[in-house]
């Protein structure tokens, strides 16, 4: 069974902290929805029930128009969330990474956990990976990781781990990242990849966007993590290149997954210089077969199509992959009858939300209950007075 209320924080300050947590109460706001099953809880942000269309001008001025509504998928995936365990993806935050509640990431994190996982910060400096860690994510470091932590990877994936890395070229605030993350590509190099010091340029005026050669549009490989996914367009933004590694080790299966034209360059980072020309790896994937169990590896030189403009102006074509790739990672889960819940398009586009207190509640209840019933009821007793007699 399902108890649905509504409470006023007002009139009741003390519910918030009693369901869930005096840590957690300042998480919540006016609006928000709370589901609740035993001891596990879910919050659903009152915007995340709509779906809003995001659109900059000049750079300065933004303009939000609500297209939508999303309250099936949101509340869905939240009870299934609530009522059964789901594989947790733990978020690197320690390495100068975008967080998943950053403006950047915060709209990819949420489709992910409608996608039946949870997400949650790890801080690998000072924690071990926990036990029920599903997958780790690195998103956009901007420092490299310390040969400590990178030992701790490294038994982490004799046993099975599996994990995302995201290794743009620039933060996400457009700053260059010079780094050349030698202990990162000590881990990389477990799965036969690595990654470069350079950023891409796409010389084929046909694949790349806005006039920037370093934004550009290809095609996903079905192959590694994309196996079962046929080719998709995407869009690739600032990223560095990908070395698949000579390897004669059966046990390292690295692949291609994203790749450019054949006149493509890499830039050094280090000194502005063409390094190479030619067709370049973006994205990879990899399997080591060798532990005591199958470790995953999947590798983009960029992640930035996954913040929130770039879904906005190039759509979620690169969620997808990333959704394939979590499959492809054989993680248990359970369905999620969220996932074929499609968001609610309104007939006519809606420019603003009207938001209404309690007390205006009740008055267009009283209005809408008896006011109107009673006017229409008037007018026809009226009407009838004048008619009787004909």
């Amino acid at each position: 069974n399902v108890d649905v209320s509504y409470v006023d924080l007002d009139k009741k300050p003390s519910f918030l902290v009693n369901t869930v947590g005096a840590a957690n109460a300042a998480d919540y706001s006016a609006g928000d929805y709370i589901v609740k099953c035993g001891e596990r809880t879910r919050k659903i942000d009152k915007d995340d029930m709509f779906v809003v269309y995001e659109n900059t001008y000049m750079y300065f001025y933004t303009s939000q128009t609500v297209t939508g509504l999303q309250v099936e998928t949101k509340v869905t995936g939240a009870i299934v969330r609530v009522t059964s365990e789901v594989p947790v993806i733990y978020w690197s935050v320690d390495f100068g990474e975008g967080n998943y509640s950053d403006a950047y990431y915060s709209q990819f994190a949420g489709i992910i956990e409608d996608a039946n996982y949870e997400i949650k910060e790890l801080n690998l400096k000072t924690e071990e990976i926990p036990e029920d860690a599903a997958v780790v994510l690195f998103m956009n470091p901007t420092e490299d990781m310390s040969a400590e932590v990178a030992d701790k990877m490294l038994k982490w994936f004799n046993h099975g781990g599996k994990a995302f890395f995201f290794m743009d070229a620039k933060d996400a605030k457009g700053n260059y990242i010079y780094e050349s993350f030698d202990n990162f590509n000590t881990v990389l190099e477990h799965f036969a990849l690595r990654i470069n010091n350079d950023i891409v340029n796409e010389c084929d005026e046909y694949r790349y966007a806005d006039d920037s050669d370093a934004i550009f549009k290809t095609k996903s490989i079905s192959a590694g993590s994309l196996e079962k996914q046929e080719n998709t367009d995407i869009y690739v933004l600032n990223t560095r290149s990908i070395d698949i590694l000579d390897t004669t080790n059966s046990y390292q299966e690295p692949e291609a997954i994203l790749a450019t034209s054949n006149e493509a360059t890499a830039t050094s980072l280090e000194d502005d210089s063409i390094v190479s020309v030619g067709k370049k790896i973006v994205g990879a994937s990899s399997r080591r077969t060798d532990g005591t169990a199958v470790s995953h590896v999947v590798l983009f030189g960029s992640g930035a199509n996954l913040q929130y403009a770039a879904l906005a102006y190039f759509g979620n074509s690169a969620i997808e992959l990333v959704k394939a790739s979590l499959n492809w990672m054989d993680i248990e889960t359970v369905e999620n009858p969220a996932d074929s819940i499609e968001a609610k398009s309104y007939n006519s586009v809606v420019s603003s939300i009207v938001d209404v207190s309690e007390k205006e509640t009740k008055v267009l209840a009283v209005i809408v209950a008896i006011v109107i019933p009673v006017i229409v009821l008037a007018m026809g007793f009226v009407v009838w007075i004048r008619r009787r007699h004909l």
